[in-house]
């Protein structure tokens, strides 16, 4: 859902600004967050089993890995 709601603020905010929407903008806009819950549940993917990290988590893990890697 949160997917779909972005995908639809942006659709807007580009009309809004003066671009132009097509049939593809619209089907991308209303199925990408099906589209991608489809995908997860076909791929067996559990959000809830990944360990989540933020940016400088991310940034000090690959710094450890490039010590480890000099």
């Amino acid at each position: 859902m949160i997917r779909g709601a972005i995908e639809l603020t942006v659709l807007t905010i580009g009309y809004l600004l003066g671009g132009p929407i097509g049939v593809g903008t619209l089907i991308i806009a209303f199925t990408i967050g099906l589209s991608v819950q489809l995908a997860f549940k076909l791929g067996k993917y559990d959000s809830k089993s990944v360990e989540h990290e933020n940016l400088l988590m991310m940034a000090d893990n690959l710094k450890k890995k490039q010590e480890e890697h000099i």
